[in-house]
């Protein structure tokens, strides 16, 4: 999976925002996806806490704390089918790709490019990468870019991993923690993981794959890894996500990050 850079007043940084504030407020596991259709908002999702809450209340406390000064606030009509006390599905085999800089989740020339003074990145545009920088902007957006693709904008969605407070994002985080330890040992520019969380039954040890091209095999590098990280993502999101506000990943997504640490990377050795 590749996150895109989200512009942080955006409309659709707004609908990430808003979805990890209702993640506050719900009790459990739970997985909100919000998509504005222009004229209303529908919100759809599964909890498996049993409280209803009301979205049209939280809408206005969100913006009044938030967002005031947005357009979007008098814009935001309602449509609830979140769907309560119901199992949330949490698939237990992920695929995430890291990038060697400040931010992982991140390719270094998007960094590069948001903290370029004399860059220009239309309001409503979002930034991903794909071996280019690729811009997906609304026409009214004056931009300076060499590749781009317009949207016509009918609707936007919250994106992954907002609204999110199953393992999946458990497992992003501890996948960036993984691969920030693992670049400068490595000396590779990207690399691609999978995560399975299914225990192999034969060798009673996690499944995981690291695709690099480092000049170290891979297996090597996987038995590295699952020798210095064990795979405890509820030990995990105790150490370094407990009191991490997740809004701070749409209002500011290069700032510090508790995960963001090199605390083991005395353990870190290839023979």
């Amino acid at each position: 999976m590749i996150v895109s850079y989200i512009q942080p007043n955006s409309d659709e940084a707004i609908l990430n925002s808003f979805a990890d504030y209702i993640l506050k407020n719900l009790k459990g596991v739970s997985n909100i996806q919000i998509t504005n259709h222009k004229n209303f908002v529908v919100i759809n999702g599964k909890t498996n806490s049993k409280e209803v809450i009301n979205l049209v209340e939280l809408k206005n406390k969100f913006f009044e704390e938030k967002y005031s000064e947005s357009y979007l606030k008098n814009k935001f009509n309602i449509i609830d089918i979140i769907s309560y006390n119901v199992s949330v599905f949490d698939p237990r085999v992920y695929h995430f790709t890291y990038y060697n800089s400040k931010r992982p989740i991140y390719h270094p020339e998007i960094i590069e490019f948001i903290e370029t003074p004399s860059s220009i990145l239309g309001y409503s545009a979002k930034l991903s990468y794909n071996q280019r920088l690729i811009f997906e902007m609304g026409s009214e957006d004056a931009l300076r870019g060499d590749y781009y693709n317009y949207s016509n904008y009918l609707s936007s969605t919250s994106t992954f991993p907002h609204g999110i407070s199953s393992t999946h994002r458990t497992a992003f985080y501890y996948g960036e923690y993984i691969c920030n330890h693992l670049f400068g040992y490595l000396n590779v520019d990207e690399i691609h993981i999978k995560i399975n969380l299914n225990k192999n039954s034969e060798e009673d040890d996690y499944d995981i794959k690291l695709f690099c091209d480092s000049v170290y095999d891979e297996e090597k590098i996987q038995s590295l890894v699952l020798d210095v990280f064990d795979f405890n993502l509820d030990k995990f999101e105790s150490e370094y996500l407990k009191g991490y506000d997740y809004d701070l990943d749409t209002t500011d997504p290069f700032g510090k990050k508790p995960w963001l640490v090199k605390d083991k990377i005395k353990d870190i050795l290839i023979f």
